[in-house]
């Protein structure tokens, strides 16, 4: 029980401890990181998850295809409807058109037609990926003033909800 216990907080701060360290270097830096580094290291991370996860994916696009469907619906209906509880009419502006990035999509596509054809272990390259992906966001995360009133918490305790 204590070891289960041990490791789950190991497995915790594994990937706490980035985040936390790149706060510190952002702060003793005082420079935010340039916004290519996130992106490119989205890019690539999300090549090697697609490469990592090609073959089970393209056996079964059409569930995934008709899974995600269902649950972007059911996940956007129900945020709706508990959005419209918590939020104030006059504080609610118009929708921003969600933007999917090209980088991502044409990463997407290439790490699954890649998966599907060469053999390699992908997935060696996502965790060190996600680590320096956390240390980056640690980083920003120094220059960005915080501001907790309850607003602040609507829109995702609406969407944990909904989930």
């Amino acid at each position: 029980m204590l070891d289960s216990l041990v490791q789950q907080a190991l497995a915790i701060a594994k990937y706490v401890v980035p985040i936390v360290l790149g706060y510190a270097a952002g702060w003793a830096l005082k420079r935010r990181p340039p916004g290519f580094l996130f992106t490119a290291v989205v890019v690539v991370l999300v090549f090697f998850v697609a490469a990592n996860a090609a073959a089970v994916v393209l056996r079964n696009i059409g569930v995934f295809l008709a899974l995600s469907i269902l649950y972007s619906l059911a996940l956007v209906f129900i945020t709706a409807v508990l959005g419209s509880f918590l939020n104030k009419p006059e504080a609610v502006g118009a929708a921003r058109r969600p933007v999917i990035s090209l980088y991502v999509a044409v990463s997407l596509a290439a790490g699954l037609a890649v998966g599907a054809s060469a053999e390699f272990n992908y997935a060696s390259a996502i965790d060190p990926l996600l680590l320096f992906l956390l240390f980056i966001a640690g980083a920003d995360m120094a220059h960005v003033e915080v501001r907790l009133d309850r607003s602040v918490f609507l829109a995702p305790a609406a969407a944990f909800l909904g989930a």
